[in-house]
């Protein structure tokens, strides 16, 4: 849901989200360099795209391995992106330390019900299912690296929102990892359509009908 809602109105994660996961792409297609532009450009948008960051050492090292090369690039992205953050920030008369502080005040008042509520709203129950599936799968057939990448963006997510994320769309940097595990059980059940056309048939229904079939709560006015 958060993906569709986020292309009906304009918000600055829609442009964090183009360039942090332009950069990833061009990373893995080795253009180093100009994926460091768009992972300078990113945190202009949104500072909280900071804290993904951290996976892009992770895929460093799947890509070049685990050596000088990967931990020196890792090393040029963190100096090269604060040092625009800061100059960009400065440039752009934008306070970086209120907006930390804003941050912290909103953690103060969220309870976990409007962060179970947030959850719920943008995994949806079909991703429940699909989401772990798909990480089994990804395990299994060896990609471990998107694995715990996809491990580590979920950790480090839901950490930082634990009382924070009120709206769905705290959370809607978790979406190409998330498309990336239940891609991966979609691609599977593809796979095995003339063996198991049962189980194809039924897994293709359930979610069509689950996109187009949907199930109304009424909270009283105390949630």
């Amino acid at each position: 849901p958060e993906a569709a809602a986020l292309a009906f109105y304009p918000n600055s994660a829609v442009f964090v989200l183009v360039f942090f996961v332009g950069g990833l792409l061009l990373t893995l297609y080795k253009r180093v360099w100009a994926a460091c532009v768009l992972f300078c450009v990113a945190p202009l948008f949104r500072l909280d795209i900071l804290y993904m960051y951290p996976l892009i050492v992770l895929l460093n090292v799947y890509v070049f391995g685990l050596n000088k090369k990967s931990i020196l690039l890792s090393l040029a992205d963190a100096l090269l992106v604060a040092a625009v953050t800061f100059v960009g920030y400065y440039l752009l008369h934008a306070d970086i330390i209120l907006t930390l502080e804003q941050f912290n005040r909103w953690s103060d008042i969220i309870n976990l019900f409007t962060n179970l509520k947030a959850i719920l709203g943008f995994y949806t129950l079909l991703n429940f299912i699909l989401l772990p599936a798909g990480l089994y799968l990804l395990f299994r057939s060896g990609n471990k690296w998107f694995f715990w990448m996809i491990v580590l963006a979920l950790v480090i997510v839901h950490f930082i929102n634990r009382d924070f994320g009120n709206a769905t769309k705290h959370y809607c940097y978790l979406l190409p990892f998330v498309v990336i595990a239940t891609g991966t059980v979609i691609n599977s059940l593809w796979a095995v359509r003339n063996k198991l056309r049962w189980l194809f048939i039924s897994a293709t229904a359930a979610i069509v009908l689950f996109n187009i079939v949907s199930v109304s709560f009424v909270f009283t006015s105390g949630f």
